[in-house]
């Protein structure tokens, strides 16, 4: 099972600095392949399962990352 996603920052420097900080993430799952990497203002992950339940659990840990960086990156506006 595959799924691809990508999510817009506000510069291809905040989408770098996203994939960096969460390219580790791919290094622990055993039952997900994932690959991390930014394209412009993109940060693009692409993942391959064994299963829908791997899937599903691995899109909750990257979307729990994102939401967590994308939350710092609006305070810096503040």
């Amino acid at each position: 099972m595959k799924a691809v996603f990508e999510v817009e920052f506000k510069s291809a420097q905040d989408a770098k600095n996203a994939a960096l900080s969460i390219e580790q993430e791919t290094e622990f799952k055993r039952r997900v392949a994932s690959k991390v990497s930014s394209k412009g203002d993109r940060l693009l992950v692409e993942m391959d399962a064994e299963d829908v339940v791997a899937l599903r659990a691995a899109m909750n840990s990257y979307f729990r990352l994102i939401y967590v960086i994308k939350g710092i990156d609006s305070r810096k506006e503040d």
